[in-house]
């Protein structure tokens, strides 16, 4: 299979949420499918970042000796144990509906991701795979379902997905990733503009709108000739009549229909190098238009696809005929991949005796002279109609390379001038442009007449964003950015430790660092394969994890270990990402992080407290550390008793 030309950047779209960024994330290929998500349960994010901070604060305090540092590891501890849920979600079901499965190039897909579970509450944090053709728009997620607007760009049949689902539970400590399959929709092609339909000399034995040179019942007068016996006299031409002295009539033209063909050259798919423009999906978009400009006037038509598989439509009539046209050249393309090869003779039956046969190519490929030599030693003459695939850029003074474009004009020339000398019209259609500007030429007179024997990329979904949601994000996250840099500071002290010019340079590099990584990303967890990717998952937690390792050197007074306590707690709690806020209300959050510092401030009691006559030392820290351990016990005590589990009155609904 070989892919495509790239799409033609579409029209300017809607700027793409922070939702939709987020659903995109890592997903911007739709040739390479996602790797299959692991199963199970597993701790999420929020569960590694509050133990990576409490593991660096019980290393710090056992290999510094300082028994308050225990205060730091205990904030998180009691954060994770009150957002521990009373029952994972164990059995998840998910179903998903498309509407509609049909459509246009332009309308809009909506796709519905139901969720069925059993526990507690879950949260959704989808994760979208955009299938070729198609652009997200908006992401709306519920309680239970997940609601996915795409547009649809471009023609043929695309996947909707796979979508990959994180299913948490209330705190956030625990993810499940289910997959739900892709779905198919088919994009019908916009037909182009076209009125005129230009008529074969021939025209076959079947009542139609067009005038036939044989005489018959039609509307149109061709001349005048004597009564016969038997004729009908309603049409009695009156002054002949009187001047020959005997009954003349009006002779009309019979009215026929005519059987048309449309001949795709899918052999290839040629894109323009400066505007991006498919040459396939402008062949499709004109014969459609011109197919459906003959169905006006009540004519049959049929269509060929060569290249891979050769695929024909006998010619119909009628809207049926119209969506059967469709659906025939939508089995060209199934997302971004079509056949190379293909038959070179068109089968008999796809041409009906007298049929008038247009060619839609962009005369890339030379399969498709050999096709059309075979039509004309068959009978047929075939009406070619060019598709501009655009000329080769050529870079400023590259006296080869103008050469060579020379040469690559003149042969398409000659190839032109080949195909008129042997009695096929060559018509060059332009992209939005009406069809009937291409036909013109062919208005002066009938076709009829024996003829004489004779890579693509890929295009990445747009997930940047606006500069007015790129400066709300900044004003929306000053409050977490100056908590992260008040917990450096104070962690830092450079009231006691800077007094020279190099010592503060580091300082001053921890503050910047913390203005850049106090916000969480927002976006879905993955791993990536470079070390820049890792730092910027984590950087929250490296952040807190530096605050504890900067706040074990050096001894400090008391109000200043309580300041690093009520600030990284402050700073765990509102720099948590999407996810684990949403929904939670804000008592609870607070009342989550007023338990912490009351945790922490047992500890920081204990540690401060002489054991047994022991002064400082290891003695200490055990004992501070048993004192850890009954917060936490106590803190998960709370949890199976607290009230907050049911629906907030602030959380979303479906």
């Amino acid at each position: 299979m070989t892919p495509p030309a790239p799409a033609p950047d579409p029209a300017p779209g809607p700027v793409p949420s922070a939702a939709v960024a987020r659903a995109l994330e890592g997903r911007t290929s739709p040739t390479q499918p996602p790797p299959p998500p692991p199963g199970g349960p597993r701790p999420g994010e929020r569960t590694l970042r509050l133990l990576t901070v409490a593991v660096v604060a019980l290393a710090a305090a056992l290999l510094t000796g300082r028994a308050w540092l225990l205060a730091l590891a205990a904030a998180p501890l009691v954060l994770l144990a009150l957002a521990l849920p009373r029952a994972h979600a164990r059995r998840v079901e998910t179903s998903a509906t498309v509407e509609p499965r049909r459509c246009f190039e332009g309308d809009r897909v909506t796709v519905r991701v139901e969720v069925a579970h059993d526990g507690d509450g879950v949260r959704l944090d989808p994760g979208v795979t955009l299938g070729p053709g198609l652009r997200l728009d908006e992401v709306v997620v519920g309680r239970s379902t997940v609601t996915l607007h795409h547009t649809a760009l471009r023609w043929g049949r695309w996947s909707l997905g796979p979508v990959d689902l994180d299913v948490y539970d209330r705190g956030g400590t625990v993810r499940r990733t289910v997959r739900v399959e892709a779905a198919e929709v088919s994009v019908f092609p916009r037909a182009a503009q076209a009125r005129f339909t230009p008529v074969p000399v021939r025209l076959p034995q079947r009542l139609g709108e067009h005038a036939a040179p044989q005489s018959g019942e039609g509307v149109e007068v061709v001349g005048v000739g004597p009564w016969v016996p038997g004729e009908r006299q309603r049409r009695i031409h009156w002054p002949s009549t009187t001047r020959r002295g005997s009954v003349q009539l009006h002779r009309f033209a019979a009215e026929r229909a005519a059987d048309t063909v449309m001949l795709l050259d899918a052999f290839g798919d040629v894109a323009d190098p400066v505007t991006g423009a498919s040459s396939l999906d402008e062949t499709v978009r004109a014969a459609t238009g011109l197919a459906r400009a003959y169905l006006r006037t009540h004519d049959r038509v049929g269509v060929v696809s060569t290249g891979g598989t050769t695929r024909w439509l006998v010619p119909g009539t009628g809207d049926a005929a119209f969506y059967r046209i469709v659906e025939s050249v939508l089995d060209v393309r199934k997302d971004r991949a079509f056949g190379r090869g293909g038959l070179e003779r068109v089968p008999p039956p796809a041409l009906p005796e007298g049929a008038l046969v247009y060619v839609f190519t962009p005369l890339s490929d030379a399969r498709i002279l050999a096709v059309l030599r075979d039509l004309q030693t068959r009978g047929r003459r075939p009406v070619v109609v060019e598709i501009p695939s655009g000329d080769p850029v050529v870079e400023d003074g590259d006296e080869a390379g103008e050469l060579g474009l020379r040469l690559w004009h003149a042969e398409r020339d000659a190839m032109r001038f080949a195909l008129r000398d042997s009695g096929v019209p060559v018509l060059r259609h332009t992209e939005g442009e009406s069809l009937d500007l291409a036909l013109a030429p062919m208005a002066a007179g009938r076709v009829g007449g024996r003829g004489r024997a004779g890579e693509g990329g890929v295009t990445a979904p747009d997930t940047r964003v606006g500069l007015r949601e790129y400066l709300g994000y900044w004003i929306g996250t000053v409050p977490v950015r100056v908590l992260g840099v008040a917990a450096v500071v104070v962690a830092w002290r450079p009231w006691t430790t800077v007094d020279t010019a190099g010592r503060a340079v580091p300082f001053v590099c921890a503050v910047a660092f913390a203005v850049w990584a106090a916000p969480a990303p927002d976006r879905r967890p993955s791993v990536g394969a470079f070390w820049s990717d890792r730092l910027l998952r984590h950087r929250t937690t490296l952040l807190a994890s530096g605050v504890v390792v900067i706040a074990a050197f050096g001894e400090r007074a008391r109000w200043e270990g309580a300041c690093a306590v009520g600030l990284l707690v402050a700073y765990l709690v509102t720099s948590e990402t999407w996810p684990w806020r949403w929904g939670r209300g804000p008592a609870r959050v607070w009342g989550e992080a007023v338990a912490a510092c009351a945790g922490a401030g047992v500890v920081a009691a204990a540690a401060a407290v002489p054991v047994t006559g022991t002064g400082s030392g290891l003695d200490r820290v055990i004992a501070a550390g048993t004192v850890v351990g009954l917060a936490v016990a106590g803190a998960a005590v709370l949890r199976a008793r607290w009230r907050g589990d049911a629906p907030e009155a602030g959380a979303p609904g479906d």
